[in-house]
């Protein structure tokens, strides 16, 4: 929880938050606009035991455990 609460704060600066759909009704994923214009921040939170995919992203900034070989 701190690594999670200590990466938010460093992207305080990002545009309002903004909810995007999912492909799995057991998980949320919202983003939020990086001031600079180079991109967003995408969460995407998992509250099901299931596998979710995760969309395209150019890094992984954390996860609560590892990806599966697909990248779920």
């Amino acid at each position: 929880y701190r690594t999670a609460l200590r990466t938010r704060r460093s992207f305080r600066d990002a545009g309002p938050l903004r909810w995007l759909r999912t492909d799995a009704e057991h998980a949320l994923s919202f983003a939020r606009a990086l001031p600079d214009g180079g991109g967003s921040v995408l969460c995407v939170v998992n509250l099901g035991a299931a596998d979710v995919a995760l969309p395209p992203h150019r890094e992984l900034l954390l996860a609560s455990g590892p990806l599966t070989a697909r990248g779920a």
